[in-house]
């Protein structure tokens, strides 16, 4: 019978699937193991808060839900960024994990998430900017938004646009004029650079006359300025996202929500910061494609069940 020998030839590749992924898991398996005796002897000694403790669990189950998903997402953006960041940076993998630490640092100083960082930091490089640039970029576009009270995704906006204008020959009225919309006093800072009038600098960028790359980075370096003797300094905005993060909801719920991730990478060891998450995010990706394959095998062994489908479909259509 083919449904029999379909049937056999799947139990066969589910078991050799099933040893695979059991071998796989089995670190892991020990890892629960204790950490269900642990939950066990938890719940034996708060017993006695019977109906009260539901409700503490539907929270507690609902935290971890919220967490495994911020996981989730989070270790989706630092894979892809992170093969951008070794094809695209000088020094490979290195230069990755140093660019990947120093746009998490940036997000730790201020109160967007860190995919926000990672997200910009990744067009920029994948646009062919180098990495001091980029954290450059990154910086100033995320004090200069904090400043103007925007976003995450303003600051993703602000570093793309920073990209695109590097790209260029010449910075023209439009480029600056989106900079201005975001709160950076572009004309100003550049009519400061070239000891001139805003209008006179206005008129230079209609005719094409600002050099693209020694424009953008005259701006971001005067938004980052630090000396105080600096006649560039009355720009900057150096240090404003990490001030006004411990002060804002905005900081105080991203924090929770850098938490939540947190928790749960640390939890699975799943941590792309460390060198064991690293190493387990490849053994689970290595796990799955398997699974993917058996599943893939599985079909193969019951594509005869659709013929029989098509056959009953032709004989009720007569």
């Amino acid at each position: 019978m083919p449904l029999n020998h379909g049937l056999m030839a799947v139990q066969s590749q589910a078991q050799s699937a099933g040893n695979g992924i059991s071998n796989a898991f089995n670190s892991i398996g020990d890892k629960l193991k204790s950490i269900g005796g642990a939950m066990q002897s938890f719940g034996n000694e708060i017993s006695g808060v019977g109906a009260k403790m539901s409700v503490v669990t539907a929270g507690v189950v609902a935290v971890l839900g919220a967490s495994f998903a911020k996981a989730k997402q989070f270790i989706g953006t630092y894979e892809s960024a992170m093969v951008v960041f070794t094809r695209k940076l000088q020094g490979g993998e290195q230069a990755a994990i140093d660019m990947y630490n120093s746009l998490v640092k940036i997000a730790k100083g201020s109160a967007y998430a860190q995919e926000h960082m990672v997200s910009a930091g990744q067009t920029l490089v994948a646009m062919g900017v180098n990495a001091d640039k980029t954290k450059l970029y990154v910086q100033a576009a995320t004090n200069a938004i904090a400043a103007f009270g925007g976003s995450g995704q303003d600051v993703e906006e602000m570093a793309n646009l920073f990209g695109m204008i590097s790209q260029k020959t010449n910075l023209y009225t439009m480029d600056v004029n989106r900079m201005v919309a975001q709160g950076i006093p572009a004309w100003d800072i550049l009519a400061t650079k070239y000891g001139t009038t805003t209008q006179a600098v206005k008129d230079m960028a209609s005719k094409g006359l600002l050099p693209a790359t020694e424009s953008l980075d005259t701006i971001t370096l005067a938004l980052e300025e630090s000396d105080e003797a600096s006649e560039m300094f009355k720009y900057s905005v150096h240090g404003l996202a990490a001030e006004l993060k411990g002060g804002t909801l905005t900081g105080t719920l991203d924090g929770l929500n850098t938490s939540f991730r947190t928790f749960a990478l640390q939890l699975l060891d799943l941590d792309p910061r460390t060198e064991s998450g690293r190493a387990n995010i490849q053994k689970l990706n290595s796990v799955i494609q398997k699974f993917g394959v058996f599943l893939e095998k599985m079909g193969e062994k019951f594509a005869f069940v659709g013929e029989w489908i098509g056959t009953a479909f032709e004989k009720v259509a007569v």
